[in-house]
């Protein structure tokens, strides 16, 4: 029998030993009778046992795959799906080696997306570290080439996620969203865990009109941050094209933006603030999107917040995102309802169709 192999002092040797002694007994035939022989053995170990070896299984999955060892591989990968869904005391740190440890190819398994569920769910209790966010951006990159649509879910929720990483900026232009993050350092405690929680319920949904579902989860958010201060932190944050005509955005940036558009589209209900958010969304026509194909959403989001403002506030903005779409949009279905909302717009309030 060909073993995985491992050192007496690597540092999750209990897990490994014990898969070890599994393994030789499935080899060689000695398991037991039953349905699922391997779950009735892990669930009799106790649970500290039990993540060393969830964190054995995902360690050796790749390795099996390699080597074409697939029995010994599919009793981890049984193994591994059924220690995932149970109700374990995992630590941070036993989730930050889950996602390092976690490799796949063809992206289609049950094993794909539990890290980052771990992750997330740990993060809305007790907040983004460091370490949590550097082992989400490791797995996302071990994602890159992966094909299957769990595993691009998988990297549009960790860039969504990895906004919260305030203690490591991306390069210099990188996305707009670094402002943000940036941001994050200086407000707070009690401020900061209502901007995290707001980006933790983030939906990276293709809709770019805000839905019922949305409203109510940011009327609530207005609820515990006063819409004055959402104002203060977002005229700060966004990109203002008095300052540079270039804006850099990506995919986590393009999701968020999206959502902080809809979050002005509530404020603006209040004509108190409406001004503001008027502003504020105004700016983001105005800009270089680059690279401008990611901006789709946002200025496709803000297009249907113009068109409930007057003429005088949105209709030079709408023509501005009017000119984008004829320039970068690629996408035939969503450039035809730009194109729509528009061009309705231009006939209800009776104003001048352009020039080519």
């Amino acid at each position: 029998m060909k073993r995985y192999p491992h050192t007496q002092d690597h540092q999750n040797h209990d897990g490994h030993q014990w898969l070890d002694d599994l393994l030789d007994d499935v080899v060689a035939g000695r398991i037991e009778k039953g349905i699922s022989p391997e779950i009735d053995r892990v669930t009799a170990v106790s649970p500290d046992l039990q993540i060393a070896v969830l964190k054995a299984c995902v360690e050796r999955m790749p390795w099996y795959r390699e080597n074409k060892l697939e029995r010994e591989g599919s009793t981890c990968y049984v193994i591994a799906c059924y220690l995932y869904h149970c109700d374990l005391p995992f630590s941070e740190a036993d989730i930050c080696s889950l996602l390092k440890l976690s490799k796949h190819r063809c992206g289609h398994g049950e094993d794909v997306v539990e890290p980052f569920d771990l992750m997330y769910y740990y993060v809305r209790e007790h907040g983004a570290t460091a370490a949590l966010m550097d082992a989400t951006r490791q797995y996302a990159a071990s994602l890159a080439k992966v094909k299957s649509i769990r595993a691009q879910n998988a990297r549009t929720n960790s860039a969504l996620v990895l906004l919260l990483d305030r203690d490591r900026l991306e390069p210099p232009d990188k996305c707009w969203s670094d402002r943000f993050r940036t941001g994050l350092r200086a407000l707070p405690d009690e401020e900061l865990r209502h901007w995290e929680r707001l980006v933790l319920d983030l939906s990276p949904t293709m809709r770019t009109e805000m839905p019922k579902s949305a409203r109510k989860r940011l009327e609530y958010f207005l609820e515990c941050v006063a819409p004055e201060t959402v104002l203060k932190r977002l005229s700060e944050w966004l990109p203002d094209p008095e300052q540079s005509s270039v804006a850099r955005i990506d995919t986590g940036g393009s999701h968020f933006l999206k959502h902080l558009i809809w979050l002005l589209e509530v404020i603006a209900d209040d004509t108190e603030y409406a001004s503001v958010a008027d502003s504020l969304v105004c700016r983001l026509p105005a800009l270089d999107w680059k690279p401008g194909a990611k901006a789709q959403k946002a200025l496709l989001a803000s297009a249907f917040y113009l068109v409930k403002r007057p003429p005088d506030v949105s209709w030079l903005p709408l023509k501005k995102i009017e000119e984008w779409n004829r320039k970068v949009q690629k996408n035939a279905f969503t450039g035809s309802k730009l194109e729509g909302l528009i061009s309705q717009y231009r006939k209800e309030h009776s104003l001048a169709i352009p020039s080519d």
